[in-house]
């Protein structure tokens, strides 16, 4: 799935362990996509594909923001300051945007 680091840095490495070489270094902002999450001697690791193609480890604690894509099915909605709909609206947005 397509996730966002959110941590300022994280190293990316080439096994399930703190002590296997570094592959690369992500920085807050940087997308990923993650793959299947392992224990290994009572640690979680999440297997990440780079933009680059190469796999690697990041460990289980590595803060992420999954990116969801949505759809809108009618012509337009409003974009409101918070979750009700007493909510002043910011913006809108029309289907396909």
């Amino acid at each position: 799935m397509k996730s966002r680091i959110l941590d300022e840095r994280v190293t990316v490495l080439q096994s399930m362990s703190l002590g296997s070489p570094v592959l690369d270094e992500l920085r807050a902002g940087q997308e990923v996509v993650l793959g299947k999450v392992t224990t290994k001697d009572g640690s979680d690791w999440v297997q990440v594909t780079l933009d680059s193609g190469v796999k690697g480890f990041l460990p289980g604690q590595t803060s992420v923001h999954v990116i969801q894509v949505a759809a809108l099915r009618q012509a337009a909605v409003d974009v409101r300051e918070g979750p009700t709909p007493r909510s002043a609206v910011v913006g809108k947005r029309a289907k396909g945007a």
